[in-house]
């Protein structure tokens, strides 16, 4: 679903109360990650009904992450946290992170690459290449491995849709309704040096919420990362 320039402005200029009760930097973060997307990418210049709605947005983005920092600089835990390098980098990862996400549920087809991919000590990046396993659509492999450790584990919900709409208030109706998914992705560092992420739906879904709306029991969705 295309969005406008506003109404996409206004989703990002609520993001930021919404990551506050997380914390500071998390909204700080949350900021940065909205206000570099549109640095990125700028296809709203070609109007100027978009341009004005975005350098407004970008000018009170600015000062909230101006008046943010200076907050952060006075606290003695994440006083350390504010220098510029530092920001940059933590700022990097949450586009990476986002970047991936974004390719993976687009299903990846073939091959992509993320490029400057911060290391740890802040000098040098890698470039991630993911590739897709020709006998399982669902896997894909991730080479050079970008994790610290040799296993990370997430947990996050989303909806599980089981139509395509052209209504957007059936759709959002549907949403409301419909079956609850509890993603829990385990990640797994393995001997070979290129993990494989297996995107897997459980085919008992399909028999748990057999009508949109019905399924009141949470389905869990796995993700694994392991040698391939």
């Amino acid at each position: 679903m295309e969005l406008s320039t506003q109404e996409h402005i206004n989703i990002w200029s609520s993001a930021k109360q919404l990551a506050l009760p997380l914390g500071r930097y998390v909204a700080l973060l949350v900021s940065l990650h909205g206000t570099g997307l549109y640095e990125r990418f700028t296809s709203w210049q070609n109007s100027a009904t978009s341009s004005q709605i975005v350098q407004d947005f970008l000018e009170g983005e600015y000062a909230f992450q101006e008046q943010l920092i200076a907050f952060l600089k006075n606290d003695q835990y994440y006083a350390p946290h504010t220098k510029p390098e530092v920001i940059s980098h933590n700022r990097k990862l949450i586009g990476i992170w986002d970047a991936l996400s974004i390719l993976l549920c687009q299903e990846l087809i073939s091959q992509a690459e993320v490029p400057q991919v911060p290391t740890i000590d802040g000098e040098t990046t890698v470039k991630l290449t993911l590739k897709e396993v020709k006998d399982n659509h669902h896997q894909v492999t991730v080479f050079p491995w970008p994790f610290q450790h040799t296993q990370v584990e997430l947990v996050y919900e989303g909806r599980l849709l089981q139509q395509t709409f052209d209504d957007e208030k059936a759709m959002r109706e549907a949403l409301m309704g419909d079956c609850a998914v509890t993603h829990c992705p385990r990640q797994e560092q393995g001997r070979l040096p290129s993990p494989t992420i297996h995107h897997g739906v459980d085919r008992s879904i399909n028999k748990a919420c057999p009508v949109p709306g019905t399924c009141k029991t949470p389905v869990t969705l796995s993700t694994t990362l392991q040698p391939e």
